[in-house]
């Protein structure tokens, strides 16, 4: 089951995209320096839920094709002179 998955994608995607716009919000107790840097180290945060819904996406194929495997059979999955264990 995949929900689980989703939900977490959706509340990264909720916590950390505000992080995109950092740069064109004002901070006027911060640095310039101070700026950046903050910038930078929260930066790879918002790349989380883009690679989580990616990696949920290939869960979730990868899943249903081992059912449709499952259903017919798994020595007919493999191909003709293939050997199994």
């Amino acid at each position: 089951m995949v929900i689980p998955a989703w939900i977490a994608v959706a509340v990264h995607a909720v916590l950390w995209t505000p992080f995109l716009t950092w740069w064109a919000t004002p901070h006027p107790d911060m640095t310039g320096t101070g700026r950046l840097v903050v910038g930078l180290l929260y930066l790879p945060l918002v790349a989380w839920a883009p690679l989580m819904a990616a990696a949920t996406v290939a869960y979730q194929r990868r899943r249903a094709t081992w059912g449709k495997e499952a259903a017919k059979g798994v020595e007919e999955s493999y191909p003709q002179g293939v050997e199994t264990c």
